[in-house]
């Protein structure tokens, strides 16, 4: 919203409209039709989001005769970096995860490999 209202501000309110309006026809049937959480059918949405919010951002820690705003433009700092801790946390939890399910399959298919089982064969 704040992207939105920057944009009419600005005078570029169709470059900041069609990505918004794209992002909810992207977003909208996989909110409401389908009935399990899968957060890879909206990134596409996500990634159209993130031009207004982009925009709203960089409104946010500029003036209009573009010196910076410090205490704002260091919030924004702030919370981008603690995006980007949390990103982190995630990605590293989910490589370790990942990590220890490869070598339970390789310990696995080492235990059926010495008890004679020989591809092909399908584990289930």
């Amino acid at each position: 919203a704040i992207g939105l209202a920057v944009a009419v501000r600005a005078g570029r309110t169709a470059r900041t409209l069609v990505p918004l309006a794209c992002a909810a026809t992207a977003a909208l049937p996989y909110l409401f039709t389908i009935e399990y959480a899968a957060p890879r059918f909206l990134q596409p949405a996500y990634a159209l989001l993130a031009i207004p919010v982009a925009d709203a951002l960089w409104h946010l820690v500029r003036t209009p005769a573009g010196r910076w705003r410090p205490w704002p433009a260091a919030l924004v700092a702030v919370a981008l970096a603690g995006h980007l801790a949390v990103q982190l946390t995630v990605l590293v939890h989910t490589v370790d995860r990942n990590t220890d399910s490869r070598r339970d399959w390789a310990r696995t298919a080492a235990t059926l490999h010495r008890l004679g089982v020989r591809p092909p064969c399908l584990l289930t």
